[in-house]
């Protein structure tokens, strides 16, 4: 019998994601899924993570101490419920964030000083006492309003010339703020300049025009400000001039037949505006001078945008998320028309567009950002966004996506750890008018009335309405689940960032290089010791393609080759645990299990004395230690040959076995410090049985 020859099969460099390809006809350098990674220079690194900077969160003010209700850890949360708070006998207040409550919106204000201000609307407290903040770095978070409305509806924020435009929705008035000392206050309407070509066929008199509607949001567009309302129609302002309104000749419609809600609008370039519907897409173009030669122009009937701030501006394309075909392009041809992709720019990520709850993805949020767009959508049931896909421009291919607690967190009952759901929650107080329904989605489906589990900081009530009717303060029993609210960019220590706001109010830099580090930064406002920020390790999982040897054909798997790079993957429980996975169901098999490094051993020569973490040698930068990361309770003196704690060992792991199947995949996960993904080799030889079933 002739000698089988061994065969190989790997990637020496990676470029991206395609979950809809079957993994053994997948091209070379793709792999399967990934979670919390990115592909930079053929390397499957961890992406960087959520830093909470001071300038744009609150500062937390609670004094240490524990209530005599035991469930509330916090000073208001105790209050609140009617317990007594025993500060604690050393005194003093932790340190670290709070979070903005209940906030409505978040944008960005250019003062006339050239001063650039981030904005955050809280509806936290009554309404009347709603509050907008302003926040630059370098500065004190300074209260804009004390003394606003806001009601169900989000808040979104437009600059217009010098001033911003604050939308409160449909049935509260826009308000205008031109100077962060005078607040947000109505808007008045101011004279048109008719000496513009412009304006030139306007005549200016009393009744004449149309004050400015109240909208959910709205586009500054070729000098004009163009507010979308009632239902499918487009209110334009003069030119330089956001007060004033035709109603007549400056109102367009968006509708040529279709009975769709308009959803947002959109700038593609200097004269063509998007319309985009819920179920169609229209183009409003030639938007100059007088408006008298505009006109409309449909683009697609077969798709719409699914919600307001699910689409971004990619290079000369607009990608947005629609519910009829997941996130898609539109893209300017050479004949100069805008035209829909047959293929969505998500096609490689179709398996993770499948797992979208629809029923919420009108909070799905995107932008562009550093050659990369990022989404966030709500999977798996989710109502708040608790994922974020990531498109790497530079790759040309997806990311696969992001997750962590600090930013996506599954809802939780106050009342005892065993209730783990919002259903179960009902031991705790929750109820519904319908005695069939035991928990909230099934009680509301069901067209019955929730009553939330929780407790009233004026007594005798035991509802939530009732209680802030009453002018109290309600404790719910359920914490809601945790997710993103809105991106948004800003410049930063010297350069354009992304920061991420989420549902619980907090704001931070998201996947920068420089301000990031790796791991989520999360706050705990339960704890009652000091500073209440957490650092959580970033968890990696990444799964391969099929490696087939080029074969249909069954091979013995005899060995794998992963090359890795890494730091901090230190301790004695999770690390990087490598499991072989085959073609048949459930056939998979543990390869490496746990792995972690020491920082005080070396990989060789066998015999060399292990390092002091004190550097008493001056030897941190010797090679070929196990891990050059820092204990941060170990003194250490640098002394003068240098340190490196951010350093990556590389380090190839070699593992062998005996599998058989037509494909591997490796998936390659880690739960600990950093874990880089430089090269992967499986090996095996023909399987010699003859057979015409699989085993």
């Amino acid at each position: 019998m002739p000698a089988l020859h061994p065969l190989n099969d790997g990637d020496p460099a990676f470029v991206g994601v395609n979950a809809k390809i079957a993994p053994d006809r997948l091209k070379p350098g793709f792999v399967s899924d990934a979670v919390n990674v990115r592909f930079d220079n053929g390397a499957i690194v961890p992406r960087k993570g959520l830093k909470k900077v001071g300038w744009v969160n609150q500062a937390n003010d609670e004094i240490a101490g524990t209530c005599s209700i035991s469930q509330h850890k916090t000073q208001q949360a105790c209050t609140n419920a009617g317990g007594n708070w025993t500060a604690d006998a050393t005194g003093g207040r932790n340190i670290g964030f709070k979070p903005f409550l209940n906030v409505k919106g978040i944008g960005k204000f250019s003062d006339p000083n050239g001063v650039s201000w981030l904005l955050a609307a809280s509806a936290e407290g009554n309404a009347g006492s709603h509050k907008v903040y302003a926040m630059t770095a370098g500065n004190d978070i300074q209260v804009v309003n004390s003394n606003l409305t806001f009601d169900k509806n989000d808040v979104t924020f437009v600059q217009c010339f010098n001033v911003v435009i604050m939308f409160r929705g449909e049935d509260l008035e826009p308000l205008k703020l031109s100077r962060i000392d005078d607040g947000f206050v109505s808007i008045a309407q101011e004279e048109t300049d008719t000496t513009i070509e412009e304006n030139e066929d306007r005549e200016i008199v009393d009744d004449g025009t149309d004050q400015i509607p109240n909208a959910n949001s709205g586009l500054f567009f070729s000098n004009r400000l163009l507010i979308p309302h009632s239902r499918d129609l487009v209110a334009a302002s003069d030119y330089l001039s956001y007060t004033r309104y035709q109603p007549i000749l400056s109102n367009f419609r968006i509708n040529s037949g279709s009975d769709d809600k308009l959803v947002a609008l959109w700038k593609f370039d200097q004269t063509t505006l998007l319309c985009f519907k819920e179920s169609s897409v229209y183009a409003v173009r030639n938007i100059v001078g007088n408006l008298s030669d505009i006109y409309l122009d449909e683009l697609t009937r077969s798709m719409g945008l699914v919600g307001s701030k699910a689409v971004t501006t990619v290079g000369k394309d607009v990608w947005f998320l629609s519910d009829q075909r997941g996130i898609v392009s539109l893209q300017l041809h050479e004949s100069g028309k805008l035209q829909g992709q047959d293929i969505p720019a998500s096609d490689a990520i179709q398996p993770l567009i499948d797992r979208i709850n629809w029923n919420s993805a009108h909070k799905a949020v995107a932008v562009y950002w550093g050659n990369r767009a990022y989404w966030a959508l709500p999977v798996d049931g989710a109502t708040e966004n608790n994922i974020v896909a990531v498109y790497d421009f530079r790759n040309g291919a997806w990311s696969g996506y992001d997750t962590g607690e600090a930013f996506a967190k599954n809802g939780v009952c106050n009342g005892a750890t065993q209730y783990t759901a919002e259903g179960s929650c009902v031991a705790f107080g929750g109820s519904c008018s319908d005695a069939n329904k035991t928990d909230k989605n099934s009680c509301l489906a069901a067209s019955g009335t929730w009553t939330e589990a929780g407790t009233c900081s004026t007594g005798g009530h035991s509802t939530q309405s009732a209680c802030e009717s009453a002018g109290g303060t309600w404790t719910s029993g359920w914490t809601p689940e945790i997710g993103i609210k809105d991106f948004i960019t800003f410049k930063f220590g010297g350069a354009e960032r992304l920061f991420m706001l989420t549902t619980e109010g907090y704001m931070g830099v998201y996947d920068d290089p420089i301000i990031c580090d790796d791991y989520d930064e999360k706050t705990v406002t339960t704890t009652t010791e000091g500073r209440n920020s957490l650092y959580d390790d970033i968890p990696t999982d990444v799964t391969t393609r099929g490696y087939s040897m080029n074969s249909v054909d069954f091979k013995n798997f005899k060995q794998a080759h992963v090359g890795i790079a890494t730091n901090n993957v230190v301790g004695d429980s999770g690390g990087i645990t490598i499991t072989c996975k085959l073609d048949g169901v459930k056939e998979s098999e543990k390869i490496v299990e746990d792995l972690t490094f020491s920082r005080t051993k070396y990989h060789k020569p066998f015999d060399k004395p292990n390092y002091q973490e004190s550097n008493a040698n001056d030897d941190n930068l010797d090679p070929d230690r196990e891990d050059y990361s820092m204990d941060v309770d170990t003194a250490f003196d640098p002394k003068t040959n240098g340190v490196d704690p951010d350093k990556r060992q590389d380090s190839l792991q070699k593992k062998s076995f005996n599998l058989k199947g037509s494909f591997l995949q490796l998936k390659i996960e880690n739960t600990k410090g950093v874990t880089e993904i430089k090269s992967t080799e499986v090996s095996g030889i023909p399987d010699a049985t003859t057979i015409t079933t699989r085993r």
